[in-house]
């Protein structure tokens, strides 16, 4: 329950006055002339009329107080963002045809022509030109057309035919073809950037690639990467490409991959052209999925130029004020340069600061109330006025339309006069409008209540399982626990085991998260953790259990049957992350015993008895020894052996 918050200014000018007038008979009995032309009631007037304005400045909440109290919260005024997304280049989704057994594409429909592309070229959707966006990178179009990619892994190629047709298919250059040691090559028809097709040495080419997101695209995202890229001629030798910028942010997410790609001529009877991509699974919190790869990728942003206009002409008083829209006004954007919106008043431009209280006379300065939609300049004494009859005008600017720059995809676009749709597989998305003071209180209501410290073992674990772009899909939480001296309890200390997301159906182990990830993630909790704590965040470790299993299974019923339901429901239960949602997978630190693992053999139907239960840490000697993990261990099933006789009748 909140306190009831006093309104000060309730008693009016009237009210103090008669309040006033009405106690001098109780202090004064020889005062009798209480009409307005005696001196004494005019003094009573004019006190009253300081008081009411004192008490109405005490008791007035401006939106300079309210955003100064978000502020000390954490919240601050938010200008519009910007929709962003990408533009893929026609045909990007034709389909793969099989000639003489081999995946093949057939050419585009139209061959895009070779040149570089500014930042900042103006693009539009052929549905809604009124709409403008900008190209938000220096790109460089290439006439090279991808051909089939491939993952070569092992001395082993395989055709990744869907990656270029996005018909669907997923897959990931981590397990599913082996180990993640691997690569995967796209060939092209022709080197990327040669004589023919650039003046320049090194051209930027944008690779636009489409996973299956893990990461919101929160402020507080990490980058798991880096990705190596490498690139020849024919069968020349790698040679490795600078990335100037990843905006998948190591495949977490869906974007652009902008390369430094060096010009090379065509080998004799080589004309082709080979781009690879090498993953360090190390660096990544879980096996990226990808769906589709292609070059020639545009990364665009809602943004148009506003022209110059007039707002008038200064009648040369003080505190005057001119109308400005203000909703329009973006926030800055990475590697785009936004031209801020300025105010020109003859010839000189003005300067907007928070308050004119410091300004002097002849300071060029004005203030903006991006609520009301005005700007406010000097009195002479605290900032200049501007000369009577001086022009007004905001200079040209860039503006956008914040969540109004939300499309929907497969809307088809024109690029700088090329005669080809590109289009959007994926929405344009992200815009926002700016926060109003309505806005802007809510957010800091919502922080002051959901704002709070990681007091309990409760808080800590959803704290870590709601870490944004750390797909952490389980975590637990070891009391008095210090990783640097596992065998002692330390007080003031948690730590916390992260599970991320994986892909449960690959065959491999899950391997070690890397240490970049599990510091990373410590930082992000360490901002709410208890004043004097230490909390320190670990990835599991694995034992992986070998589990021979010998019973009596009912006439009638098949023993392959009965090693499949056994195996699928041990490896539920000796799993680190849920596989069934009635077998919660196994416990940190918990022993692995023959008797918990009978007795999840015998829930099986048609097992009438478990007569022999062995288990043993892969490659260990079989036994009927418990299992002893350590505090952050977790028991994974390795090779389940079921072997089995039918029940006779009376047997048991």
């Amino acid at each position: 329950m909140s306190l009831p918050v006093t309104k000060l200014d309730t008693i009016d000018f009237e009210a103090l006055f008669n309040e006033a007038r009405a106690l001098i008979p109780r202090y004064a009995e020889a005062w009798t002339d209480h009409n307005f032309h005696d001196p004494g009631i005019t003094l009573i007037d004019l006190l009253a009329w300081i008081a009411d304005q004192e008490v109405f400045r005490i008791g007035f909440v401006g939106d300079r107080h309210r955003k100064a109290f978000a502020a000390l919260l954490g919240v601050r005024p938010r200008r519009a963002i910007p929709a962003r997304g990408l533009l893929w280049p026609p045909a990007a989704g034709r389909a793969a045809e099989r000639r003489g057994g081999v995946s093949t594409l057939p050419p585009r429909s139209v061959a895009l022509p070779a040149r570089p592309l500014k930042k900042g070229t103006q693009i539009v959707s052929t549905e809604q030109p009124d709409l403008k966006f900008l190209l938000e990178r220096d790109v460089f179009l290439t006439d090279a057309q991808l051909q089939v990619p491939s993952l070569v892994e092992g001395g082993r190629q395989f055709k990744l035919a869907d990656l270029k047709a996005d018909r669907g298919s997923r897959y990931s250059p981590f397990g599913k073809f082996g180990t993640g040691t691997g690569a995967i090559e796209l060939p092209f028809n022709a080197p990327l950037v040669h004589a023919a097709n650039s003046n320049s040495e090194t051209q930027t080419i944008a690779l636009g690639i489409a996973v299956e997101p893990f990461d919101d695209g929160g402020a507080h995202t990490k980058t798991w990467g880096p990705i190596a890229f490498e690139y020849r001629v024919g069968r020349g030798d790698w040679e490795a490409i600078d990335v100037q910028y990843d905006g998948t942010h190591a495949l977490a997410r869906i974007g652009v991959v902008l390369l430094t790609i060096p010009k090379r001529e065509p080998d004799p009877g080589q004309d082709g052209s080979t781009l690879r991509l090498r993953f360090d699974r190390g660096f990544f919190p879980i096996a990226p999925e990808l769906r589709k790869l292609d070059i020639n990728v545009l990364p665009i942003v809602q943004l148009a130029e506003e022209v110059d206009h007039v707002l008038g002409r200064s009648n040369g008083l003080p505190d005057q004020t001119a109308a400005v829209d203000f909703a329009k006004l973006p926030e800055p954007i990475d590697a785009f340069e936004i031209k801020p919106l300025q105010v020109v008043v003859g010839n000189d431009a003005w300067t907007a600061v928070e308050d004119l209280r410091e300004s002097g006379p002849n300071d060029r300065h004005y203030v903006t109330d991006t609520e009301r939609g005005y700007i406010r300049f000097g009195n002479g004494v605290n900032g200049a006025i501007p000369a009577a009859n001086a022009q007004i005008r905001r200079s040209a600017f860039h503006a956008c339309e914040g969540d109004g720059g939300n499309l929907a995809s497969g809307r088809k676009w024109r690029v700088d006069g090329i005669v080809a749709d590109f289009t959007n597989p994926d929405a344009i998305a992200g815009g926002v409008d700016s926060s109003t003071i309505k806005d802007l209180l809510a957010e800091a209501r919502r922080h002051a209540v959901t704002r709070q410290a990681l007091v309990t073992s409760d808080d800590l674990m959803t704290a870590a399982l709601g870490l944004p772009g750390f797909a952490v899909l389980r975590a637990e939480v070891l009391t008095r626990h210090d990783p640097s001296l596992p065998d002692r309890k330390i007080r003031g200390t948690r730590t916390v085991v992260l599970v991320p997301r994986r892909d449960l159906s690959l065959p491999h182990l899950p391997s070690p998260l890397a240490r970049a990830y599990l510091d990373a993630a410590r930082d992000a909790l360490a901002r709410r953790r208890l004043v004097g704590e230490r909390i320190s965040v670990e990835g599991p470790e694995y034992a992986v259990i070998d589990v021979e299993l010998n019973v009596l299974f009912a006439a009638g019923v098949s023993l392959d049957t009965i090693r499949d339901e056994i195996d699928t429901i041990l490896r539920a239960r000796l799993s680190d992350l849920e596989r069934d949602f009635v077998i919660p997978p196994w416990p940190l630190g918990r022993p692995v015993t023959c008797r918990e693992i009978t007795m999840l053999a015998a829930k099986v139907a048609g097992v009438v008895a478990v007569r022999r239960c062995w288990i043993a840490r892969s490659g260990r000697p079989p036994g009927e020894k418990d299992i002893e993990l350590k505090p952050t261990e977790i028991a994974i099933a390795g090779n389940v052996d079921v072997s089995g006789e039918p029940a006779q009748v009376g047997s048991a």
